[in-house]
C-alpha cells in the first residue's frame, strides 16, 4: 500500500520510476496513517486523505478471514448480552433513547467498533435538569477530533462533500455547568498515537490486503476470457500515442472482459518483416503458489489477531479435526486472554455512564460457551454413583444395600495426590455450577466420582458451606 490511505480498491502493487534507464520498483506497504492538521481545517485528519476508517471498513468487508475473526470476536465479547440483578437497572436498559434502542443494542454496536477500530463513540443527551436522558451510538468512521478537543460529526468525510458543515459536540463531562449534548469517547491506548486509536491487528494489514488480492485473482481467472497475462508484439512500426490507445481499447473491449482484470502488454517494434507475436507471461504452477501463499496469509492474519484456535471462528486448519476437548481448551485460553479483558474494558465505561444516569448496580456480560457441557449415557454409567442412577431409573432400594461411604483417610489422601490438571478440572466444574451451566446434583456427582471427594467436601467446595 502506498502512503495514501484508501476506502476502495487498493493502489497498484508497484510503481516504476525511471532514472538513467534503470527502473526502480516501489513495493506496496500499508503504512501507519498520519494524524495531522492541514491548513484551513479545524480538525485532525485521520490518515493522509482523512479516510483511514473507511479503509479499515474496506478490509473488514472484503477479506473473508478477517471478517470472520472480527464477527467472531464481537460475538464472544457480547455473549448472551447484559445482565443486572437490579430490576430497576434492567428496566432502565430496555429503552435507552427516543429510537427505542436498548442498552444491549447500543453495546453491541460499540463492540463491533471496538474490534474494528479499537474505539467507539457515544452521544449523551441531557434533559433540562442536567440529567442523562438518552444515549446513542455514533459510527466511529463519522467522527473527527477537533483542534480544540471537541468532536466533529459528519456522515461522509469525502472531499466531494467538503462544503457540508459537521455537527460539533462537546466532550463528555458530567460536571459541566451547562450540559446539552456531549460525546463520550473510548479509545484503547497505543504508544505513539494521540488523537485516534489504531486497530490491534495493524501489523497484519498487509496480509489482509493480500487475502483480498487472492480472491480478486481467482475471480478474474473465472470472469475474464483473456487470462493469464500476455505480451503482444507488433513489428510493423510504432504508431503515435493516439494510435496506441486506439489499439489498446480494441483489445481490451474484445478480450479483457467486463471486470478489466485480464492484463496484457502491447509492444510496438519497427521490423516490418516480422509478424505479430503473442507470448504467455504467466508463471508456472500458479495454483500451487497461491495455495502456499493462502496458507501463509491465513496464519499471519490469525497471528495478527492473536488467535490460536482458528476453528473457533469457523476456519478449519488442515490436520486438525477440532475435537471438542481442543475447542474447549482453545476457548478457555481465548476467553481468559482476550474476551474477559475486553468485556471488563467495555463494562467499565458503560457502567460509568449508567451510574451518572442513576443506575447504581453495575451491568455484567453473560458469557457464551461455543460448546455446551454434555455427558453421554455411557460416560454417566461409568462415573455416576449407583444410588443416583437407581434414583433416575425410578428404582427404590433399601439404604442398607447401598455401598458404604468411602473411608475419610483415603479421601484425604486422594485430595493430597491430585495433580494440577485435576485441580484445574475441579475448579472448572465449580465455575460451571456457579454460572448455572450444570446443576448442583451434577456438580456433586462429578466431584465425588471423578476426584474422590466426600459429599460434604464437595458441598463445601461448591458453596463455601452455604446452603444452596
Amino acid at each position: 500500500m502506498s502512503s495514501r490511505t484508501r476506502n476502495t480498491t487498493p493502489a497498484p502493487a508497484t510503481q516504476p520510476t525511471k532514472d538513467n534507464n534503470i527502473i526502480v520498483m516501489k513495493f506496496a506497504d500499508s503504512k501507519v496513517p498520519p494524524f495531522t492538521v492541514k491548513p484551513g481545517k479545524d480538525y485532525v485528519g485521520f490518515g493522509e486523505d482523512n479516510n483511514y476508517p473507511h479503509y479499515l471498513l474496506y478490509l473488514y468487508n472484503k477479506s473473508s478471514k478477517h471478517n470472520a475473526i472480527i464477527n467472531g470476536k464481537a460475538k464472544y465479547i457480547f455473549g448472551k448480552g447484559l445482565k443486572n440483578e437490579d430490576a430497576f437497572a434492567m428496566q432502565a436498559s430496555q429503552s435507552i433513547n427516543s429510537w427505542g434502542e436498548s442498552l444491549n443494542e447500543i453495546v453491541k454496536k460499540c463492540i463491533i467498533d471496538k474490534v474494528i477500530f479499537n474505539g467507539y463513540y457515544l452521544k449523551i443527551v441531557y434533559d433540562l435538569a442536567g440529567r442523562i436522558a438518552e444515549i446513542y451510538h455514533l459510527p466511529f468512521q463519522d467522527i473527527r477530533v477537533g483542534k480544540d478537543g471537541k468532536y466533529l460529526y459528519r456522515d461522509d468525510w469525502d472531499k466531494r462533500f467538503a462544503n457540508t458543515k459537521p455537527i460539533i459536540y462537546e466532550p463528555y463531562n458530567p460536571k459541566a455547568e451547562v450540559k446539552k449534548v456531549q460525546v463520550f469517547c473510548y479509545k484503547e491506548y497505543r504508544p505513539g498515537t494521540r488523537y485516534y486509536p489504531l486497530p490491534s491487528y495493524i501489523a497484519s494489514v498487509n496480509y489482509i490486503e493480500t487475502d483480498i488480492r487472492i480472491s480478486q485473482y481467482h475471480l478474474s481467472a473465472i470472469s475474464n476470457g483473456m487470462f493469464p497475462s500476455k505480451l503482444i508484439q507488433f513489428f510493423n512500426g510504432e504508431p503515435d500515442e493516439e494510435g496506441k490507445k486506439k489499439i489498446e481499447r480494441k483489445f481490451s473491449d474484445k478480450f479483457a472482459g467486463s471486470e478489466n482484470a485480464g492484463r496484457f502488454i502491447l509492444a510496438f517494434n519497427t521490423d516490418p518483416a516480422k509478424a505479430i507475436q503473442i507470448q504467455d507471461m504467466s508463471g508456472t504452477e500458479l495454483d500451487k503458489q497461491f495455495t502456499i501463499l493462502n496458507d501463509t496469509v491465513t496464519q499471519e492474519i490469525f497471528s495478527g489477531h492473536s488467535i490460536t484456535t482458528p476453528s473457533l471462528f469457523g476456519v478449519m486448519t488442515a490436520g486438525k479435526l477440532g475435537e471438542s476437548t481442543q475447542l474447549k481448551e482453545g476457548f478457555e485460553i481465548f476467553k481468559n486472554t482476550y474476551v474477559t479483558v475486553k468485556q471488563d474494558e467495555i463494562m467499565e465505561s458503560i457502567n460509568y455512564i449508567m451510574k451518572a444516569k442513576g443506575v447504581m448496580k453495575p451491568f455484567e456480560f453473560q458469557d457464551v460457551d461455543p460448546i455446551g457441557f454434555t455427558l453421554s449415557e455411557a460416560a454417566l454409567l461409568q462415573i455416576a454413583p449407583k444410588e443416583w442412577l437407581l434414583e433416575k431409573a425410578g428404582i427404590d432400594i433399601p439404604v442398607s444395600t447401598l455401598p458404604p461411604e468411602p473411608d475419610q483417610a483415603l479421601v484425604n489422601d486422594n485430595i493430597k495426590n491430585l495433580t494440577g490438571r485435576q485441580w484445574q478440572n475441579i475448579t472448572r466444574i465449580a465455575r460451571k455450577f456457579a454460572k448455572g451451566d450444570i446443576t448442583h446434583a451434577q456438580a456433586i456427582m462429578m466431584l465425588q466420582s471423578g476426584y474422590g471427594l466426600t459429599a460434604e467436601d464437595a458441598e463445601t467446595y461448591l458453596t463455601g458451606g452455604e446452603d444452596v
